[in-house]
């Protein structure tokens, strides 16, 4: 056995590409996708109900809160079986049920033992065909959520973030659509009910698998499937997921008032390409190297040299219907117009000076590492494959990503943020107390 010199640094080698592990896709009798990912050392896997119904479907039928309610509703009960009763029996088996929506998905996860599959599958079966939606536990549901919205409410980060996501998105999208307590209180259990059978009867159905399969395993699931609908929906019934592309507003600011806060939250935004866009990965790569890790140019200006901000960080944020550069920060009041300074600063040296070698190869080891992360597991793997369907990344993203990495180079940096980082382009909103 090697005895390790710690005095001497180890060795160290820059990632060689590894191929994402593939995916087999069938296409079931019923109109189910069958997506399974074989990839995993102990028996156990996650299961996944991708739907093609979302907020945007609601939002056209005026129902955007109602649809958010059915799906908080799905694991509440049915037509045979308790919400207490389904959460004992997943529970009992140590597994994890839930369900969620987005804006064009709803989404229901079931992780647990290859074992325990056989015992958990007709539960899911159940929520699917006769989820009940119990007033009383609707009562809860809805003063719990229009409870956390208002309190959300008083949060600068939380308002400003929701502003700009208004403005990113435009005034005709979900995104921008008035929402208070009131609104969720007025929910009614007939639109939930309408909402769960528009999900149900005519959305495209995506089924996920991974982990460590076997035959019995996948036999299994594939009866699962076949048990969610006799046959695909009829084209008069069936319909796609909804996109409504963004249209965003103008460029500006927008100041919101938070008397009591102690802090001014911060949301800033530019329009991006979207995912489709032969640039899209190296204005990522850019977008990173502004904000996105710790060593990244507003962090080591507004945060280490000039203590304006415990945190600021900048993302691309993309999906079918657009995408936009989101750059967040809190600070100390009146402290909001010299960091938004900085931001536009930051920005235009990036597009004005060429990133040191340093910098560059912590940036590029940094998204190496984040994208090999997608290997860590057979459920980050089945991530990765749904993000192609629910969010519009290229079948061969993964690829593309690593290709990228290992081109990048500080004349691309340069490129990105001359083209896509211009600070006259930004949308700015601050939340707190005056400024």
């Amino acid at each position: 056995m090697e005895t390790l010199d710690r005095k001497r640094r180890p060795a160290t080698s820059w990632f060689s590409f590894r191929p994402l592990p593939p995916q087999t896709v069938t296409v079931l009798t019923n109109g189910v996708r069958l997506h399974e990912i074989d990839n995993g050392t102990m028996p156990v896997n996650r299961l996944s109900l991708v739907i093609g119904y979302g907020r945007n479907a609601a939002f056209r039928m005026g129902c955007a809160d109602s649809a958010a309610i059915m799906s908080e509703l799905l694991t509440e009960g049915t037509l045979t079986r308790s919400g207490s009763d389904i959460a004992r029996d997943v529970d009992y088996e140590g597994a994890f049920l839930r369900a969620a929506i987005s804006d064009s998905y709803t989404t229901i996860d079931l992780v647990g033992l290859n074992s325990a599959t056989p015992r958990l599958t007709p539960i899911l079966t159940d929520i699917f065909h006769n989820a009940s939606f119990p007033e009383e536990t609707l009562n809860a549901v809805r003063a719990r959520l229009a409870q956390s919205y208002e309190v959300e409410s008083t949060r600068p980060p939380v308002v400003a973030g929701r502003r700009l996501s208004a403005i990113m998105a435009g005034p005709g999208h979900p995104n921008s659509r008035k929402r208070s307590a009131e609104t969720i209180m007025a929910v009614s259990r007939e639109q939930v009910i309408d909402q769960y059978r528009r999900m149900r009867d005519g959305a495209t159905l995506d089924v996920y698998l991974a982990g460590k399969l076997d035959d019995a395993l996948r036999a299994e699931v594939r009866n699962f499937c076949l048990s969610l609908r006799d046959a695909a929906p009829a084209a008069a019934e069936a319909f796609e997921p909804v996109f409504i592309p963004f249209e965003p507003e103008a460029e500006g600011r927008c100041d919101i008032v938070m008397a009591d806060s102690m802090q001014t939250a911060i949301a800033a935004g530019i329009p991006a390409i979207g995912r489709d866009h032969p640039d899209y990965i190296n204005l990522r790569l850019t977008v990173m190297a502004l904000g996105g890790y710790f060593g990244s140019s507003l962090m080591t200006n507004i945060r280490e040299e000039k203590g304006l901000t415990y945190g600021i960080n900048a993302s691309l944020m993309g999906n079918h219907d657009g995408a936009y550069v989101c750059i967040a920060a809190q600070c100390p009041a009146g402290t909001a117009s010299p960091v938004l300074t900085e931001i536009g600063r930051e920005m235009t040296a990036l597009a004005t000076v060429d990133m040191d070698a340093d910098e560059l190869t912590r940036l590029r080891q940094y998204a190496f590492s984040q994208l090999v992360s997608a290997l860590d597991s057979p459920f980050a793997i089945q991530d990765c494959y749904r993000n192609i369907l629910m969010l519009g990344t290229p079948a061969d993203y993964f690829r593309m990503q690593f290709d990228a990495i290992s081109a990048l180079d500080a004349a691309t940096i340069r490129r990105m943020a001359a083209t896509y980082l211009r600070p006259e382009l930004l949308r700015e909103v601050t939340a707190g107390p005056m400024v």
